[in-house]
């Protein structure tokens, strides 16, 4: 990683806003896997997101360039003017300012959006009463819904460059991605062969057996508290004002964020009931697709051990808990 140097990105900065004069740059990296700053022009406030952690292949490269577009989508979409009622779409997002996609101006890719003042659901859910909850709830599901109503033609990439990866099916994704991540765990000592062959088995015996969607939806994969943004209104009332992290979105099925939500998002039962009653119009659980949860279990913790976070982490705990979720997916 190249170093971040305060004065070089002020510098760079300057020249974007045409001003000699930024203030109060701070850094915020706890706050995501890349580096986060805030910074001041004229007393009005911003962030600055820096393509900080290397891409681990070459469609990660692209991952900004995804992410700005979905949020100018989304912002486009909640505005009245020039959209109907039927395409209009409640997902709080931030401005984007400017997109750098020329790495030699600081080193790295980056974007300025504009700034988000206030916490996220992890921080503030403690000290909701019921009724704050059962609505932030509600919410939270309708903003999930527009996200999810967000279609494509293939499943797998969004991000534009030579060669996507992109799959007239969703069964052809998932197969392909279980089979990238065995081929390239079988060239390690990580994970024992005996459960790689045993994965790709129980992928190919039971993907042919799955009622899915067939069309190819906007999935968020990181739908969880700490990148909900809230913030109070004039009536003193917590309200969300951005989802963030977009980056590692991709089209697939919307059934993996429901999955990642009832995981990450509520821990207690009457929340994930109220959560997805009024995102499915009805009483509704996800034990009807307890086999698409064992193969997403299996893929997605495959795909991290493969190319994913756990790369830039690889402990022996981390590696040991992954292996441990693909093996309970696998014995079910």
């Amino acid at each position: 990683m190249l170093e971040l140097s305060q004065e070089k990105i002020i510098q760079v900065l300057c020249e974007i806003f045409h001003t000699d004069k930024i203030e109060n740059l701070q850094a915020k990296s706890d706050l995501t896997v890349n580096h986060l700053f805030s910074f001041q022009v004229e007393e009005k406030k911003y962030m600055m997101k820096i393509l900080t952690r290397p891409p681990a292949e070459e469609a990660e490269f692209y991952r900004f360039e995804k992410e700005v577009f979905l949020l100018k989508l989304f912002k486009e979409k909640s505005e009245t003017k020039g959209v109907s009622e039927t395409e209009k779409l409640s997902v709080p997002v931030p401005d984007i300012i400017h997109l750098e996609t020329d790495v030699e101006r600081l080193g790295y890719k980056f974007y300025i959006m504009s700034y988000v003042e206030s916490k996220n659901l992890e921080e503030i859910w403690e000290q909701l009463n019921e009724e704050q909850k059962e609505k932030l709830t509600k919410q939270l599901a309708n903003i999930l819904k527009d996200i999810h109503s967000v279609t494509f033609e293939m499943f797998g990439s969004i991000e534009d460059f030579d060669c996507p990866r992109r799959f007239y099916s969703f069964e052809s994704m998932i197969r392909s991605s279980v089979r990238r991540s065995t081929r390239k765990l079988g060239t390690t000592d990580m994970v024992p062969i005996e459960l790689l062959t045993n994965s790709l088995k129980f992928i190919e015996d039971n993907l042919e057996k799955l009622d899915v969607e067939k069309s190819a939806r906007l999935v968020h994969t990181d739908f969880n508290p700490t990148n909900i943004i809230l913030d109070k209104n004039e009536l003193n009332e917590w309200k969300i004002v951005a989802i963030l992290d977009f980056e590692w979105s991709f089209a697939g099925n919307v059934i993996y964020d429901l999955f990642s939500t009832k995981e990450e998002l509520f821990s207690e039962k009457k929340f994930q009931e109220i959560f997805f009653e009024e995102y499915f119009g009805e009483k509704k659980d996800l034990s009807e697709f307890e086999l698409l949860e064992r193969i997403f279990q299996i893929e997605s913790e495959l795909s991290s051990l493969a190319y994913g976070w756990i790369n830039f982490h690889p402990t022996k705990e981390n590696i040991n808990y992954a292996i441990g979720r693909i093996k309970e997916a696998l014995e079910k």
